[in-house]
């Protein structure tokens, strides 16, 4: 089992019940569509219906509980008993992961406890992956990093933006990724100046740049990769805009000893630097006001540093990422990935 301990700790509560489906499957490693999730310090037990029951039943080797909804019986009636038998107070719930109506049915169904919100919490337990958990990131970038370099055999002028999502997708799977950490994103020619395009049934034609935002889910952990390719030749000033992006992007990540040098400097002074010195000097004008890069947890990117004053430590996971500029009428991005 994942770290309770710190997590009891933080939250102060007697029992966490665990309702979304991410976070089932981050504590239990078992993936479903539905169940409660009861966890105190030192016990866990599952909740579910007969779909999942049998196969659940593998959850007893890590010292889970199974319990069964029996018929008749409500799934929050089998909630409340459990929480009296383990003689909870105090319940914490996911207030990060809960909508309104979702929180008011738990809020009159657990009448009897003390709710406390206790989201911030998994999230920080969450934040540091152990071994196992960077070996499935790993391996969600390996699928993703497969099928990038089959695709580039694919590619060719007179494919439709979709013809190369659905091509992409495919190879996805095939390499063993089940299923897609997000939406794909496709653009090529005058739509890669759009960050996160929509594909279309636009033609790639010679010379265009194709810029590719994917990512591959792999137990229930996510790659998140950004490429940009040109088809055919590319004009001499999209090979330059091309350029100034991928140099600002290894100028900014790399020393020249080839440490890093990511936690040297805030953040939003990078950004600055790029946007006031060192893309002027080479005669670019960025335009887009996304973020340069992000640091994204388990799933579903549920806590992105963004601008904040957030200190990483051992176990965290940051990410870096070569994305899109552009000049006048198009854009070429630096090659890099997330």
């Amino acid at each position: 089992m994942k770290d309770l301990k710190t997590l009891f700790q933080r939250c102060g509560a007697d029992a966490l019940v665990v309702i979304s489906d991410k976070n089932r499957l981050y504590f239990t490693g078992f993936a479903s569509t539905f169940g409660y999730l009861v966890l105190t310090k030192d016990k866990s037990i599952f909740i579910t219906d007969p779909r999942y029951f049998e196969m659940a039943q593998s959850l007893e080797e890590k010292g889970i509980e199974v319990r069964q909804i029996a018929n008749g019986v409500s799934a929050t009636a089998l909630l409340v008993s459990v929480l009296k038998d383990i003689g909870a107070k105090t319940v914490g719930y996911e207030d990060t992961e809960l909508t309104v109506n979702q929180f008011q049915t738990l809020q009159k169904e657990l009448a009897e406890f003390s709710l406390l919100p206790c989201g911030g919490d998994v999230n920080y337990v969450r934040s540091f992956k152990d071994e196992e958990e960077i070996s499935l990131i790993r391996k969600a970038q390996s699928v993703t990093d497969a099928a990038f370099k089959q695709l580039l055999k694919v590619i060719r002028v007179g494919m439709t933006e979709i013809d190369i999502r659905v091509e992409l997708e495919y190879l996805l799977a095939k390499n063993g990724g089940e299923g897609l950490a997000f939406d794909t994103i496709v653009a090529s020619g005058v739509n890669t100046s759009k960050p996160h395009a929509h594909p279309t049934d636009k033609v790639v034609e010679n010379g265009d740049a194709v810029t590719m935002d994917f990512g591959a889910r792999y137990h229930g952990y996510c790659s998140d990769m950004t490429r940009t390719v040109f088809v055919g030749e590319p004009v001499a000033e999209m090979r330059k805009i091309y350029n100034v992006v991928l140099m600002a992007h290894c100028q900014r990540t790399l020393r020249h000893d080839g440490q890093r040098i990511g936690f040297l400097l805030p953040r939003s002074d990078k950004s600055q630097r790029l946007r006031k010195i060192f893309y002027p000097q080479h005669g670019a004008q960025p335009r887009h006001r996304h973020s340069r890069g992000a640091a994204r947890f388990h799933v579903q990117r549920s806590a992105p540093f963004g601008k904040s004053a957030y200190h990483l430590r051992a176990g965290h996971i940051r990410t870096r990422c070569g994305r899109r500029e552009n000049r006048r009428f198009a854009a070429c991005a630096g090659r890099g990935s997330h």
